[in-house]
């Protein structure tokens, strides 16, 4: 990945939902995959996601499958 492409994957990384926050100045948790309460931090968002009418398919596709967006080279 040139360093071009980086910075783009960068600015489309504070488009979204972290970025709103950190632009907002917004405190925010990040729970990695890896760690013991991921699945229930997980779960506790799908709920109240779902009960709000937020969550989505993909949503659900990468709920069930624990899809993790990765992109090579970063």
């Amino acid at each position: 990945m040139n360093q071009k492409e980086k910075i783009a994957y960068y600015e489309s990384l504070l488009s979204g939902r972290a970025g709103k926050l950190l632009k907002k100045g917004k405190f925010f948790l990040v729970v990695a995959e890896d760690e013991p309460y991921f699945g229930q931090v997980y779960g506790m968002i799908r709920e109240h996601e779902k009960q709000i009418g937020r969550w989505t398919e993909e949503d659900e596709e990468q709920f069930e499958g624990r899809g993790i967006l990765f992109i090579e080279g970063l």
